[in-house]
């Protein structure tokens, strides 16, 4: 059963689109709070992007982070895609703290993407 949940990110159309390189970028982050040993947190993923027209091929590494933008990785994979595409992403956690950011970062090595939206990250608070 849901007990509450948090999203954050941005629709379609609602920023210019921007390619990523080989720095990660913070797309976005959350806050998650009234937290329990007893709850599972559901994180959902969502983005966007497409492959620069000087890339044959589009990749983008995609981590979810504990804390901050440096902080512990809790979900991490690397998409490709031959034009545009939108990935989903959902991964399954516990947490020990009463409350929790997380944080949605993406890197391309080589500048192999393009955030065009939308993109966001939700993250949902259950019973177990």
């Amino acid at each position: 059963m849901v007990i509450h949940f948090a999203s954050s990110g941005a629709q379609l159309g609602s920023f210019k689109p921007f390619e990523v390189g080989d720095e990660e970028v913070v797309l976005t982050g959350l806050w998650l709070d009234n937290l329990e040993p007893s709850h599972r947190i559901v994180l959902e993923i969502e983005i966007g992007w497409d492959k620069p027209i000087t890339s044959d091929l589009g990749e983008l590494e995609i981590m979810i982070r504990k804390g901050d933008p440096n902080g512990e990785i809790v979900e991490w994979t690397q998409e490709n895609c031959f034009n545009s595409t939108l990935t989903k992403i959902e991964v399954s956690t516990g947490e020990e703290s009463s409350f929790q950011n997380y944080v949605l970062t993406v890197k391309s090595l080589g500048t192999r993407a393009r955030i065009i939206g939308p993109y966001l990250l939700k993250g949902s608070v259950l019973t177990k």
